[in-house]
């Protein structure tokens, strides 16, 4: 009788993992939010400090061959910062992120010093268990005069 309770005992055990192993495996969202954000928080912080080797830090191995200082230069300063200036402030779209644990993407609004209108995308992928950057993309948004004129 006592094998037969063991026995039992042990296949329940192992069924609730199985059960519950989706479910543990995975972040909630608002721990995964709260992960990405860091990653972005410190990026765009060396983005405005112009510290190319920070602003890499957290991005994916698989963008080695990007994550150079004169990439950096080419386009993160002379073509971006040239052209919007340091990061002010930024604010989460939430119905435009995408908080995945798969494929995340972040979607800021934000406010820089030479312009006040730009959405931030920042694209995540998944390295060894670790998110880590793809690609932080700056976009201005165009005014209707700006649009009319193309």
């Amino acid at each position: 009788m006592r094998s037969l309770t063991s026995i039992f005992l042990a296949v329940l055990v192992m069924g609730n993992c199985f059960v519950l192993e989706p479910v543990c495996s995975q972040p909630s969202k608002g721990y995964l939010l709260g992960t990405l954000e860091i990653l972005v928080d410190e990026a765009l912080l060396a983005y405005n400090t112009e510290d190319y080797l920070k602003f890499f830090e957290y991005f994916a191995k698989e963008m080695n061959p990007i994550t150079t200082e004169q990439y950096f230069r080419a386009v993160y300063i002379n073509g971006y910062k040239s052209q919007l200036g340091d990061l002010v402030s930024k604010q989460l779209i939430k119905e435009e992120s995408l908080i995945d644990p798969d494929f995340p993407m972040l979607v800021y609004q934000a406010v820089f010093t030479k312009n006040r209108d730009v959405v931030i995308i920042v694209n995540f992928t998944k390295e060894y268990d670790n998110y880590r950057i793809e690609r932080i993309r700056f976009d201005r948004v165009l005014s209707a005069d700006e649009t009319i004129g193309r």
